[in-house]
């Protein structure tokens, strides 16, 4: 497994995460599959950023071959912090950005890098979110919503995660404002 290399890794894949146990490990599993999917000579790590969950997400995320780092105080959660705390610990020429409630679709991942490397004009690239929660109306509004930004093609913002170029993160000095307690992919895309 190309996972927690000894080599600067071609790609980051940071996971945010509060209290996910029931989710995590099916996002990490994804993350790793989609390490696999690069390339041979591509190495990759996976961090978790875990805003001081308090159920078992950290236990359950340590049983995988990952970096964990956690806030030392829940008081300094936000959604911004959480997004900063992960890309602070990243070190791939490209930071792939999820949820800890998410899973990468096969094919994204080699296929987003792909992309960024043929055009260097682009900061970043996101895929198609597909919302399988219907727990509450955020989710079920979340699923319905069509809005410019979540269509195929060039948009203002990555909401719900995407594949970032590290130069393009740089320019604007942070991935995710910590002072942010929501909003942090359109603060970033602007």
């Amino acid at each position: 497994m190309r996972h927690m290399p000894s080599a600067r890794p071609k790609i980051s894949i940071v996971i945010k995460a509060l209290n996910e146990e029931r989710r995590i490990a099916a996002a990490i599993e994804s993350a790793m599959a989609a390490l696999e999917e690069m390339p041979a000579d591509s190495v990759g790590e996976i961090i978790l950023a875990d805003s001081a969950s308090t159920d078992r997400t950290v236990e359950i995320a340590a049983k995988y071959p990952i970096k964990i780092v956690t806030l030392r105080h829940a008081a300094e959660r936000s959604c911004g912090t959480g997004v900063q705390l992960a890309y602070q610990y990243s070190t791939g020429d490209f930071v792939c950005l999820i949820d800890g409630d998410m899973a990468l679709h096969k094919g994204f991942l080699p296929a987003a890098v792909d992309f960024l490397v043929a055009n260097p004009q682009f900061a970043g690239v996101g895929g198609l979110i597909v919302e399988r929660e219907t727990e509450n109306v955020e989710y079920v509004k979340r699923a319905r919503d069509q809005g410019s930004d979540l269509a195929p093609g060039e948009v203002t913002r990555l909401d719900c995660g995407g594949v970032y170029r590290r130069a393009a993160i740089q320019a604007v000095r942070y991935l995710g404002d910590r002072n942010l307690h929501g909003s942090e992919e359109l603060e970033l895309g602007a």
